[in-house]
């Protein structure tokens, strides 16, 4: 699983497992984008791509 970091985020509804892990796939890859001029995620501000988008990427690849 993805974890958000924002709080303000709601939960996502009940959905179909392959449909939940994708809709979770879809906003970390929305989410952690990186800032231009210190290649951070503006999100957890760790080096980019951080751990949650090349999780994302790996996952959006299995499908």
């Amino acid at each position: 699983m993805i974890p958000l970091v924002r709080k303000e985020v709601a939960p996502l509804p009940s959905l179909p497992k392959p449909a939940d892990l994708y809709c979770r796939v879809v906003i970390a890859l929305f989410l952690h984008t990186p800032q231009k001029a210190l290649w951070l995620c503006k999100t957890c501000g760790e080096a980019w791509p951080c751990a949650q988008m090349k999780q994302a990427c790996f996952l959006i690849e299995a499908f």
